[in-house]
């Protein structure tokens, strides 16, 4: 969906809050925009919302955000 640069400046937030995420578990990095304006560039990108645009039209609110992550052999059980 994105540029390969693009791309990569987003793997670099990701990695920002797992190296800052002390005591959560991988999977409770909820709504990550509200301690990380950058990640706005991503959520409202054009990318983005031309794809929805076209499945629920252009009155699109922000809801939530969330990085989805398991770290090898800890966290919780995700089933399929």
């Amino acid at each position: 969906m994105f540029s390969n640069e693009k791309f990569e400046r987003l793997v670099a937030i990701y990695e920002e809050h797992i190296e800052q995420k002390g005591d959560l578990k991988s999977d409770e990095l909820d709504m990550p925009h509200f301690k990380n304006d950058r990640l706005f560039e991503f959520l409202l990108a054009d990318e983005v919302l031309n794809v929805f645009e076209g499945i629920i039209e252009p009155n699109i609110g922000l809801w939530s955000s969330h990085f989805i992550c398991k770290e090898p052999k800890i966290g919780r059980r995700t089933p399929w």
